[in-house]
């Protein structure tokens, strides 16, 4: 059987980047071959535990003794939560703090899998990582990225040599956005650069119910509003759809900031969970990618806002699927359309699945390729 081992934010506490690699290595033990994400968490993603100051700036620390006096029990509890998800569901390798170590645990392998998820962007990680751009190890295994991100529509100039540089040793390189392929078909004049959907796509709205399992329901209809970072824009325009419909509001957040009509604060929520909140929502409002593809995977009436700097990700997603018109930036772009307008789900559910059954050919070609 083929080995082979990813390298991906696995430990966030974050839902789509948990979920994200969950999903690649369901598939990748679907279609035949051994998989174990390397236990290795870097010092962004150390930050997320509360008790953890380990490598952070002044600035960082300070901010986080803040943000820890006044929410540090609801930190602790959703970081538990996530550890105990992450153990539960993803098959690891023993945990693994230096590049030392992964070299050992990786020599083993056939096949080493970078992504999904934002493993390329210059802005996360200190900058453009040797261990998500695969530059570890002897060089003798196969190595591919599967819908690596660059979480920017543009390569920064002085960064475009370190893209070169450290993506030579791959032998196949796919990314999530087109941006990202046009970006770095610019400077990588040897490599082909192909798209394919991330691995959250890649499982079907059965799979991922099977996988959730069964909760119960709400005792009413609610809005889901699901943000990555609070702004009153986004606040009004949930507020307004929460005025127009009726519906309350769900939310995830530390503590409401603005939303006015609240059913419930589900912070504390597990990744499943989360899952569960947007599959049974009526309407879902969000700048989250992930936020999208679950709401594109259930089939559910939603609203987009997408991020000022990294919503390309989510316009990409969008414009390959006819869907631009569910893009909203001001709440008075909001009030123009007809909040009740559904989405014909028929062309998109298609075109999903054509996206799907590509990705997923290009995956089972490059990673068990002889």
């Amino acid at each position: 059987m083929i080995k082979t081992k990813t390298l991906t934010f696995h430990s966030a506490v974050n839902y789509g980047a948990v979920l994200q690699a969950l999903a690649l290595q369901r598939v990748l033990i679907n279609i035949g071959v051994d998989n174990k994400i390397v236990n290795y968490t870097d010092f962004c993603m150390i930050d997320y535990n509360p008790d953890n100051f380990k490598n952070l700036s002044f600035k960082r620390k300070i901010k986080k003794i803040i943000k820890n006096i006044f929410f540090y029990k609801k930190l602790k509890k959703k970081y538990i939560i996530f550890q105990d998800f992450i153990k539960k569901n993803l098959i690891m390798t023993d945990v693994v703090n230096s590049i030392d170590k992964i070299n050992n645990i990786i020599d083993d392998s056939d096949v080493l899998l970078t992504g999904s998820d934002q493993v390329w962007s210059s802005k996360i990680d200190g900058g453009l990582s040797d261990i998500y751009t695969l530059n570890v190890g002897n060089k003798s295994n196969r190595r591919i990225s599967y819908a690596a991100s660059i979480g920017e529509p543009i390569i920064e100039e002085q960064d475009k040599n370190n893209y070169v540089k450290k993506l030579e040793v791959l032998d196949c390189i796919s990314v999530r956005e087109k941006t990202a392929q046009r970006e770095l078909n610019k400077i990588l004049k040897n490599k082909q650069i192909d798209v394919n959907v991330d691995p959250t796509l890649l499982l079907s709205k059965q799979e991922w119910n099977d996988l959730i399992g069964k909760y119960e329901n709400e005792n009413e209809k609610y809005i889901l509003a699901y943000t990555m970072d609070n702004n009153q824009k986004y606040f009004d325009i949930v507020n307004n759809l929460s005025d127009q419909t009726g519906y309350k509001v769900v939310y995830f957040d530390l503590r409401n900031k603005g939303f006015k009509n609240i059913y419930k604060n589900v912070f504390l929520s597990n990744p499943f969970e989360f899952i569960n909140y947007i599959k049974n929502a009526e309407y879902v409002v969000t700048n989250s990618f992930h936020g999208l593809v679950f709401s594109l995977i259930f089939n559910k009436n939603f609203w987009i806002i997408p991020h000022k700097t990294r919503g390309s990700r989510m316009t990409d997603l969008l414009k390959e699927l006819k869907l631009e018109n569910r893009i909203v930036t001001t709440v008075e772009d909001f009030v123009e359309k007809d909040y009740s307008e559904t989405i014909n789900y028929m062309n998109v559910n298609k075109k999903i699945n054509d996206m799907r059954n590509s990705s997923l050919s290009w995956l089972k070609k490059s990673v068990l390729k002889k």
